[in-house]
């Protein structure tokens, strides 16, 4: 028992590490994809799954589609 909760408590500690990609010098954090000159949308969600958003759908809810 004790074993476990002292293995937990290490693996714990370590594995945010793996949170990043080390790709020749460079440490890549997964948020490259952001091009902060952009504006972007957060769509939230009830459950997990595929859902379709109509243009119809984001021009009601503010979204200035004739621009993207």
């Amino acid at each position: 028992m004790r074993f476990s909760i002292v293995f937990f408590f290490l693996l714990s500690a370590v594995m945010p590490s793996f949170g990043q990609i080390i790709e020749g010098q460079d440490t890549l954090y997964g948020n490259e994809w952001i091009n902060y000159d952009q504006q972007y949308f957060k769509m939230l969600v009830a459950e997990d799954g595929m859902y379709k958003v109509t243009g119809q759908e984001l021009q009601n809810a503010g979204v200035p589609i004739s621009t993207i």
